[in-house]
Order: C-alpha cells, then sequence, then structure tokens
C-alpha cells in the first residue's frame, strides 16, 4: 500500500484521500468483480476428480458461487474469527472429515502405503458442514475438491489412486 496513516486521517485530507480511492475503484470494478474468474475456475471431466452427480453451478465470470462439489475450488470458511480452514491444511492432500466419527485410520493408512501426504481434519462447524455438503471432501494439494462423498462403504484405496492418476 501506498498510502498509510494519511488513509485513515480524520481530518479533510483523509476525507479527499478516501473519496478519491474510492472514485479510482469504482472505475476499476469490471477488473475487480471478476471473481468468478478467479475463484470460480473448475475442472470439468478431469480424470483426477471423482464426479458426486450433482450438478454443475452456472459459470459467472463476475461472480463466484462457493460450492465443493468434485473438480471446483474448495470454499473458503471461518471456523472462528481468527482461524480459517484454509489455515489447518496440510501442504498435501487433506480429507475433511465431517462425521464426528473417527476415519483417520484407514485413510492415513492407505495413503502412506501409496505414498500420498495426507492431512485428515476432522470438522465440526455448521456453515462447513452445510456448504461442502458431505460426510468426507478430499481436497487436492492445489485446493480443488478432487471427490466428496459418504463415510460408508467407501474404498480409501481405490479413491485415492484415482486422484492421483494411477
Amino acid at each position: 500500500m501506498q498510502y498509510g496513516d494519511e488513509l485513515d486521517a480524520e481530518d479533510a485530507a483523509g476525507q479527499a484521500l478516501r473519496e478519491r480511492l474510492g472514485a479510482e475503484l469504482l472505475s476499476q470494478e469490471k477488473i475487480l468483480a471478476s471473481s468468478g474468474v478467479l475463484l470460480g475456475y473448475r475442472y470439468n471431466d478431469s480424470p483426477i476428480c471423482i464426479p458426486d452427480g450433482t450438478p454443475e453451478p452456472a459459470d459467472d465470470p463476475r461472480r463466484y458461487v462457493p460450492v465443493a462439489r468434485p473438480g471446483h475450488r474448495a470454499p473458503h470458511v471461518w471456523l472462528s474469527s481468527t482461524e480459517a480452514l484454509f489455515d489447518r491444511f496440510g501442504a498435501g492432500f487433506n480429507l475433511l472429515n465431517f462425521t464426528g466419527q473417527p476415519v483417520a485410520r484407514a485413510w492415513s493408512d492407505e495413503a502412506r502405503r501409496r505414498g500420498i501426504p495426507l492431512t485428515v481434519l476432522d470438522v465440526d462447524h455448521p456453515v462447513a458442514n452445510s456448504l461442502y455438503a458431505a460426510d468426507l471432501v478430499l481436497v487436492r494439494p492445489d485446493m480443488m475438491v478432487a471427490w466428496r462423498g459418504q463415510a460408508d462403504g467407501v474404498d480409501a484405496g481405490e479413491i485415492l489412486a484415482t486422484v492421483v492418476g494411477g
């Protein structure tokens, strides 16, 4: 930022600066209102994302609609006023567990056997639960959802093999 304290000044100069910068931002609205392009990118029909059968949301270059559908960017969620869900992610794959039940061992063992870095995160947060809309969600290292589904009857080895391309 090229402006510091003068932007917060509670005098005529500070007010004038805020008004000028506000007008500049409005003139650049087309550039700033491109969250659909920046965050709404999706990998349709990717062989390393496992479809869940849900309908694809509209693709609007100006508007991003958070959705945890496989092939889409994992949505951001604030877990508290100071911690985002992404803050808890590991560097490799992340398995979000919304079941409240222990699922880590089967997934961790299978990931270790295949040499896949995996962090299992137990998530108990109503907004995240609603937004991610599944028992388990597997997020790739590039923050894209690779798979989501129910915990029962899941073959972790088959899913992991698919999402790493082998």
